[in-house]
């Protein structure tokens, strides 16, 4: 999570209890919260772009790359390599 975006959160956090204190503890779940959530709604975007599968097994859903994720991911990792070899 980028600084700015975790100062929104906590402004927002701040701002609900305004002038009332808010525990470091509080401050901390929220951010985790959100790291969740960004995380969650960046599988959901790939599985939606065509790019994770799901499937349920046990209750919970289980994630993999699908044909054209797996094409993505090899691409971005040759375009990691170029930068970091500095080719």
């Amino acid at each position: 999570m980028k600084d700015e975006e975790a100062e929104s959160i906590l402004m927002a956090v701040f701002a609900v209890h305004y002038p009332d204190h808010v525990s470091e503890t509080e401050l901390k779940n929220v951010i985790k919260w959100a790291e969740g959530v960004e995380i969650e709604y960046g599988i959901l975007q790939n599985i939606l772009k065509g790019n994770m599968l799901v499937k349920w097994k046990d209750d919970e859903p289980v994630f993999s790359l699908s044909p054209k994720g797996k094409i993505l991911a090899k691409e971005i990792d040759g375009d990691y390599n170029k930068l970091s070899t500095g080719e």
